[in-house]
């Protein structure tokens, strides 16, 4: 139940941060990766390292910053 509820966390902050309509992990293969979609534009996907149930707060902290990077630099 704490996975989830950090899961949740992270993914609702992300949405949030970047105005997506949809924040959420997608499997590729054997690869995990979460996928962002803004209303109007092409979904992104960033890598993420390891399996969603694996994940921690330092794990999404670092996924933030990749996602928080990356949208700073488009505007």
């Amino acid at each position: 139940m704490k996975t989830l509820n950090l899961h949740n966390y992270y993914l609702n902050k992300i949405k949030k941060l970047v105005g997506a309509s949809y924040v959420g992990y997608e499997q590729q293969g054997n690869l995990h990766k979460i996928k962002i979609t803004i209303p109007g534009k092409k979904p992104d996907y960033f890598d993420v390292v390891g399996h969603p149930q694996n994940a921690t707060i330092e794990t999404y902290e670092q996924v933030l910053k990749i996602v928080e990077n990356y949208y700073n630099e488009l505007l």
